[in-house]
């Protein structure tokens, strides 16, 4: 499988970018207070809360009093963000065997290394110009050539002002990226 990436620049609407924002805020809450449980379950049993019992807590915040607003999310940001949460725990126990003193991963800030929304391949399309969001619709995008192939994935990041898209593809020609440049 031949996978190639493909990194744009997005144009949304002033309502898509208010939108983008909300989105980055909710999934910097959500990081927040899953980092505040596994912190308290490691000092209450000395473990962490495996991935599996985390997606379903994360899902179920959209339904408690007063998140409601979280249900806005894409249902995969949400899941992407308890699978980076379980892992990272897991990369300081490994960094704490190879010797290195580290801790727990920090609490997000505002405008300050932020995720991204990730989006599954089956609920985005890139096409010339455009790409298709879930629960955002269609947004103008401005970049180099898009490589021919099946879309598996992408994620809309801020930076600085700016909103981009990174999107890796399989791609249908495998020769064509197997040449010398």
């Amino acid at each position: 499988m031949i996978v190639c990436g493909f990194v744009a620049r997005l144009y949304p609407t002033s309502d898509q970018a208010a939108r983008l924002n909300q989105w980055s805020g909710s999934l910097r809450l959500l990081w927040n207070r899953r980092l505040d449980a596994e912190k308290a379950a490691y000092a209450a049993r000395g473990k962490f809360i495996c991935k599996k019992p985390l997606q379903p807590i994360a899902v179920g915040m959209k339904r408690q009093p007063g998140l409601e607003w979280l249900a806005d999310l894409p249902a995969h940001a949400v899941l992407d963000t308890s699978a980076r949460m379980d892992g990272a725990p897991r990369r300081m126990v490994k960094q704490r065997q190879a010797g290195r003193d580290c801790g727990f991963s920090k609490r997000t800030k505002k405008l300050v290394i932020e995720a991204g929304v990730y989006c599954v391949g089956q609920a985005s399309d890139i096409s010339a110009g455009e790409v298709t969001l879930p629960k955002l619709g269609r947004v103008t995008l401005r970049g180099g050539t898009l490589p021919q192939g099946r879309l598996l994935a992408s994620r809309v990041w801020r930076d600085g002002a700016r909103w981009m898209l990174s999107a890796p593809l399989n791609a249908r020609d495998p020769q064509r990226w197997n040449q010398p440049r």
